[in-house]
């Protein structure tokens, strides 16, 4: 990333606070200039010169980047900011602060998956594209049935988000994949349905998949949202203490 020797921090409203202004800038340069996951960012010294900003300021920047998973700070010689994955983990982890200060609830959260994973659905079946997504869309709907719970939470959050990813918008599939990882990150140990119950879910995966596929875009979406309703049923019947569970931050 290179970095202009005048700074820009001379433009910036005063209302702005600088360490802000910083990270922004630096997240705006990484997208500007293409870099990918491992690229290093210039030295502290080169930073520091260029945004016209003290240490302090910069390193405030710097751990704001970290702590959103934007950049991975590495000790040591040869060490320094590097480019960070952005993952819809890391999209969930900021998002899950604000739902929690919100009051909102496991509720809402399924809610919202039953709402816009129809639509991803949808969208995936108009604008699939043959590729890896497709693909892994076609294996996910493998499910092993017999599997013991992690694994088989796993097998259904991947088919899912193959759907998401696929769907072609970037702001629907990195929001709507997030909230999926939040549910599966608060649901690990509880008992998923087994025997019959399992072969339903693999069913109605394949019938989506299929679909999808097919670029049947109105079975793709009501599909998904039948799996999404009684998925929603099953949550509220066999575990009933979730619905009104605030959401907190990931563990």
């Amino acid at each position: 990333m290179t970095v202009d020797p005048e700074g820009r921090a001379r433009s910036l409203r005063r209302t702005d606070k600088v360490s802000e202004a910083v990270a922004r800038d630096i997240v705006q340069r990484i997208s500007d200039q293409s870099l990918r996951p491992g690229d290093k960012l210039p030295a502290e010294a080169a930073m520091i010169a260029g945004y016209g900003v003290g240490r302090g300021t910069l390193r405030e920047a710097l751990r704001l980047l970290e702590s959103n998973g934007m950049i991975t700070i590495r000790p040591g010689p040869g060490g320094g900011p590097q480019v960070r994955a952005v993952t819809a983990e890391d999209f969930g982890r900021s998002a899950a602060l604000f739902f929690t200060a919100r009051s909102l609830s496991l509720d809402d959260l399924i809610e919202a998956r039953s709402i816009m994973e129809p639509l991803a659905a949808r969208l995936a079946a108009v604008r699939r594209e043959p590729g890896p997504d497709l693909d892994h869309l076609r294996r996910s709907v493998e499910l092993d049935t017999a599997a013991e719970d992690p694994a088989y939470a796993e097998a259904t959050r991947d088919f899912h988000t193959a759907v998401i990813r696929l769907c072609g918008n970037g702001v629907i599939s990195l929001f709507t994949e997030s909230l999926a990882t939040l549910f599966h990150d608060r649901v690990r140990g509880v008992h998923f349905p087994r025997g019959r119950h399992r072969q339903t879910v693999r069913e109605a995966h394949t019938t989506v998949a299929q679909a999808i596929i097919d670029g049947a875009a109105d079975q793709a979406e009501e599909a998904m949202r039948e799996h999404m309703r009684t998925f929603v049923a099953f949550v509220k019947k066999s575990h009933p203490q979730l619905k009104d569970e605030i959401i907190t931050w990931p563990r």
